[in-house]
């Protein structure tokens, strides 16, 4: 059972991902894919081709990310609710990749390419802690999501400040972008 359910799963993501990322494709939507191959092939690392699924799952992630992400940080998409889920995108293949012990296969700037998605939604936030209602975006309370960003920037005292709902840390040294 096993060796046929993997050879149906790397079948369809074979088929579902035949590119390289390289191509000019940016979407948020391959990063639910992206990270069910990087969960299944860090979960299960004896198959033979997990190490090059994994690569194939980060490369895509990371490559596409960076193509999404704008200068300053935030979706080129321009919603919020898009960039909340490219974060969660990316939290969980950091998670994965350190709990299963293949934390090292990510690249080196991943993390730092994660704090800009942060830092972009501290500039982009109101007064409220919401962010601007643009394209297809919900009302998000900032100070809910930045926990995972306390956890891992613990430098960041805007961070703090989010998450503590202005209880802790250091206001932005900035009103907006």
């Amino acid at each position: 059972f096993c060796n046929a359910c993997f050879e149906e799963y790397t079948d369809a993501y074979t088929e579902a991902l035949g590119h390289d990322f390289d191509d000019g494709v940016v979407t948020k939507e391959p990063g639910a894919i992206l990270n069910g191959v990087l969960t299944f092939n860090s979960m299960f690392p004896e198959f033979k081709e997990s190490k090059a699924a994994r690569a194939l799952a980060i490369n895509g992630l990371y490559t596409n990310v960076n193509k999404m992400l704008l200068p300053d940080g935030f979706l080129n998409e321009l919603t919020n609710s898009y960039h909340g889920g490219v974060i969660g995108d990316m939290l969980h293949a950091f998670r994965i990749a350190n709990d299963c012990g293949v934390g090292d296969e990510l690249p080196k700037d991943f993390i730092a390419l994660l704090e800009r998605a942060y830092d972009a939604q501290v500039h982009m936030m109101t007064p409220a802690f919401d962010m601007p209602l643009t394209n297809d975006s919900r009302h998000t309370k900032l100070f809910e999501r930045f926990t995972a960003a306390v956890k891992y920037f613990p430098h960041r005292e805007d961070f703090k400040w989010v998450h503590s709902n202005r209880k802790a840390g250091k206001h932005p040294e900035y009103l907006s972008t």
